[in-house]
């Protein structure tokens, strides 16, 4: 009964932070939000990622330091699986991975296989900042999918982690990206909306993260849809609840993950 209790509580308390809104169009509510390209943002990365390339904590996540690693197992599991299947080695593309919070997530495990070539794609100033302080051999920063491409040759394998819902044109985005060929595709720790339609919300993000209040415009997109993007070419070869959920008109939404094969 007092599981219950505080189970409603969480659900439906007054909440200062988190998913709300149901705009119009994508601009409406960008007009509202800072968004991912705010400078307190990305100096408040550089710092908690240098923390961890210098030993002082062993993990970044949203700029807030941890001394613990908390994996993601079946991420984990779908990389290893990936460099199996290619001697070892991993040729991946971690798009919107930041300053590389996947990689040095997973470091420890990256650095057993023979050969590594992890590309983050992210924006300008991400890949700048990432270029001067973080580059190690078997880590690099790219602007787009293609010059990563032009530059380092074939990858095998696509990474997407929370960053869908913050695209402005996610189906766009995707039916573009199967379109290059990845042999794997992972697109993981994503939420989806409970209802058939699409719906725009603004995110407010905690302070604690960031050290201000930053407001992102997002979409909570159809799951059906994003996998019926794919199955032309690609088959579902597993999909799963990450642990991680949320909140949006008091009704709670779970994260997913899909792994998809090139047939």
């Amino acid at each position: 009964m007092i599981d219950r209790l505080l189970d409603l509580y969480r659900r439906y308390k007054p909440r200062k932070y988190g998913w709300s809104g149901n705009y119009k169009d994508w601009e409406t509510a960008k007009s509202l939000c800072e968004g991912y390209d705010d400078k307190t943002i990305l100096d408040r990365i550089i710092q908690s990622t240098l923390r961890v390339k210098n030993g002082e904590y062993a993990w970044e996540l949203d700029g807030v330091n941890h001394q613990q690693i908390y994996y993601s197992w079946p991420l984990l599991a779908h990389l290893m699986m990936v460099a199996a299947k290619h001697d070892g080695h991993l040729a991946l593309i971690d798009f919107g991975g930041s300053l590389g919070t996947t990689y040095f997530q997973n470091r420890k495990y990256l650095n057993q296989l023979k050969k590594v070539n992890w590309t983050v794609v992210e924006q300008p100033h991400f890949v700048k900042a990432g270029r001067e302080l973080l580059t190690f051999e078997n880590l690099d920063f790219k602007e787009t999918i293609d010059l990563a491409f032009k530059e380092n040759g074939k990858y095998t394998t696509f990474l997407m982690s929370g960053v869908l819902p913050y695209l402005d044109e996610s189906y766009e985005f995707l039916n573009q990206l199967k379109c290059y060929g990845f042999e794997t595709i992972i697109i993981d720790n994503t939420y989806y909306n409970n209802r058939e339609s699409d719906r725009i919300c603004i995110q407010k993000v905690d302070p604690i993260f960031y050290g201000k209040e930053i407001a992102y415009q997002c979409r909570f997109l159809n799951y059906d849809k994003v996998m019926g993007i794919f199955l032309d070419k690609y088959e579902l070869f597993q999909e799963y609840e990450t642990g991680i959920e949320l909140y949006l008109d008091h009704k709670t939404i779970r994260y997913k993950s899909m792994v998809l094969d090139l047939k």
